[in-house]
């Protein structure tokens, strides 16, 4: 018997958690890069789990939001479906 179970996809919110969770930046003190992923992840349906994927690719904030900027551009650039965003490799 297959089961399939729904997640949400990550916004805005939810994304600035998610980032100080993973890479220690405070909450009152966004990065610059900030603005320009949660336009993306406005338009872009991924999870949280692609999300934090890319995050914990490099401690250093500025590389791995670099990372997940360039992931997001990619997935929203080739109109990729919200399923196959996992399979995307940059």
């Amino acid at each position: 018997m297959d089961m399939h179970i729904h997640l949400s996809f990550l916004r805005a919110k939810a994304f600035r958690i998610l980032a100080s969770n993973y890479l220690d930046i405070p909450g009152d003190q966004p990065h610059p890069l900030f603005q320009e992923i949660e336009d993306l992840l406005d338009t872009t349906d991924v999870t949280p789990a692609v999300v934090a994927e890319q995050l914990i690719r490099s401690e250093d904030p500025d590389v791995a939001l670099d990372g997940l900027f360039k992931f997001l551009q990619e997935i929203h650039n080739s109109g990729k479906s919200r399923d196959s965003a996992e399979t995307l490799e940059i």
